[in-house]
């Protein structure tokens, strides 16, 4: 018999390079429950706004904020993917 093993991903990062520190990159990380944000250093997107915000403290997040900038984790990827996307393109030569 094989014991289930529970598994969840916490951070997934789309970036240009595999410098952690890239300020281009663009992560999607787990804020709890079946929550994810899509962050690039200090600044969460906002898909209802199409664009990014500044990620307060934990205790400076309102409700309304946590609501818009909070996906399932499949959605923010697929967000994270074409963000990055678009920054490569409009990188391009």
């Amino acid at each position: 018999m094989t014991d289930k093993v529970n598994m969840r991903i916490t951070e997934v990062t789309v970036g240009s390079n595999d410098n952690p520190y890239d300020t281009r990159a663009i992560t999607v990380s787990w804020r709890g429950d079946e929550d994810y944000c899509v962050k690039q250093g200090i600044r969460v997107w906002c898909e209802r706004r199409k664009r990014w915000e500044a990620e307060p403290i934990p205790s400076g997040r309102t409700d309304a904020f946590i609501a818009r900038t909070r996906y399932p984790f499949v959605q923010a990827r697929d967000i994270a993917v074409r963000l990055m996307g678009k920054q490569l393109n409009e990188a391009a030569p």
